[in-house]
């Protein structure tokens, strides 16, 4: 499939943005999970440490490929998993961190610390053109 060089610089974008807060964005993996087992206080902070830990490592190599396939997976799983996480959290009539589990794929945007897209742009092309 042949992408026309507006949907490329789009699509480029798009992983940038969402490789810039890696742990954010697909903290709706697990986050709801980890809600039924864990007090929710020990998930936040979980979720702010990984992303504050992402700051340091995130411009170091970043693959577009990777970011492709993260974009996937969180696709395909983060509401299969918000709801899996919601029944859990019902089934031990925990029904706002229920709601707060359902609605994580929507709220995970909150645990970002920015980041310089521009530069993992360039980086996702620098690494993609030297493994032609």
């Amino acid at each position: 499939m042949e992408l026309t060089n507006e949907e490329f610089n789009r699509f480029l974008h798009l992983r940038a943005l969402e490789w810039a807060n890696l742990p954010a964005f697909i903290s709706s993996l697990y986050a709801p999970i980890l809600l039924i087992y864990l007090p929710w206080f020990v998930v936040l902070i979980i979720q702010v440490l990984l992303g504050l830990g992402w700051c340091i490592m995130r411009y170091k190599n970043p693959r577009l490929q990777n970011a492709t396939r993260y974009a996937i997976w969180v696709g395909k799983g983060q509401w299969p998993i918000a709801v899996a996480g919601f029944i859990g959290l019902v089934i031990r009539h925990k029904f706002i961190l229920a709601f707060v589990a359902l609605g994580w794929p929507l709220l995970s945007g909150v645990f970002t610390f920015g980041g310089r897209t521009g530069i993992i742009e360039q980086k996702f092309l620098e690494n993609e053109t030297s493994a032609i």
